[in-house]
């Protein structure tokens, strides 16, 4: 028999399934129960809501997915940077992840870091930015990040897109197949523009997974470090705006989102502003730059001595 569980306090959503592949119809007559659930219990709705309690169902039936699948990796957190007011970030733990260095179960130990931008979505965005110029403010954001010191000398290497379908967020919101979740550290999704992921002002996304214990579902600290270990990063752009390089304007930057994004893919946070950042939860222009809370966040998390 299908349960909702609602824990108030934590504000997660556990969805228990009877035994079997979770079909998208299931999910999405489990969202509706939960919606049920949220309705018989009004002083709990208005905590859950303003904590991504939809965002958090998705996920909670997502991972429901993936330990029917028999994977070792578990959707952990997604990220919205929005015009406008911040939304919710929903986690499923509050213990905090990063990378493990050289981890042998992603790339075969090699080390730094791969990303990928995905090919399959376009040529352009849908107000014209071709393919090349978008690649490359990415590769600048990239270069950003991989050049502060805290890093360690991790590389952040581009793997170029071979074809074939390399995301796996999308097939949790109903809109793709289930694709190679180890193409590369990092997915750049690409510019979509679906209501399913992206809300009226939401600008991009970042979606990451940690790895688990097969049997159990516990996330592993493979490291000993206190950390959750980090598997893969996806990042999703919203094609419904107007895109462009060195935006100005009404116009969203694309090095400047990415940068975001890639911070997340970091395993960074949003920072609250003041003081401006780049991984301030809102767009605030063509920020190609680190402010020193950026670094600083970027030295907590890549320390190996926290």
């Amino acid at each position: 028999m299908t349960g909702i569980c609602l824990d108030v306090k934590e504000y997660e959503i556990y969805i228990k399934q009877p035994e079997g592949v979770l079909t998208p119809m299931h999910k999405r007559a489990a969202l509706a129960l939960f919606s049920v659930f949220l309705l018989a219990m009004p002083g709990a709705v208005a905590q859950a809501d303003a904590n991504g309690a939809d965002t958090l169902a998705v996920m909670q039936a997502a991972n429901v997915d993936l330990k029917a699948m028999w994977m070792d990796i578990r959707l952990e957190s997604v990220e919205f940077y929005t015009v406008g007011q911040a939304r919710p970030v929903s986690h499923i733990h509050s213990q905090p992840y990063r990378w493990v260095p050289e981890d042998p179960r992603r790339n075969g130990g090699e080390a730094g870091l791969t990303f990928m931008v995905d090919g399959s979505w376009g040529d352009s965005t849908a107000n014209g930015v071709p393919m090349g110029a978008l690649k490359a403010a990415i590769r600048r954001a990239a270069h950003t990040w991989e050049a502060e010191p805290c890093l360690a000398g991790q590389s952040i290497r581009e793997v170029e897109w071979a074809g074939g379908d390399v995301t796996v967020t999308d097939y949790f919101t109903g809109t793709g197949d289930f694709g190679d979740p180890f193409a590369a550290d990092v997915v750049v999704g690409g510019w979509l523009s679906d209501a399913t992921i992206f809300g009226a002002d939401t600008v991009a996304m970042a979606a990451t997974y940690i790895f688990v214990e097969r049997n159990t579902g516990t996330p592993t600290d493979y490291d000993g470090d206190g950390h959750m270990d980090v598997a893969l990063s996806e990042i999703y752009f919203n094609d419904a705006f107007d895109w462009d390089i060195n935006a100005a304007g009404t116009t969203v930057d694309v090095e400047a989102a990415a940068l975001h994004e890639l911070g997340h893919a970091l395993a960074l946070g949003h920072f609250g502003s003041p003081p401006v950042a780049v991984m301030n939860p809102t767009y605030s222009g063509a920020r190609h730059t680190l402010e020193g809370i950026d670094r600083a966040g970027l030295c907590a998390v890549w320390s190996r001595q926290n």
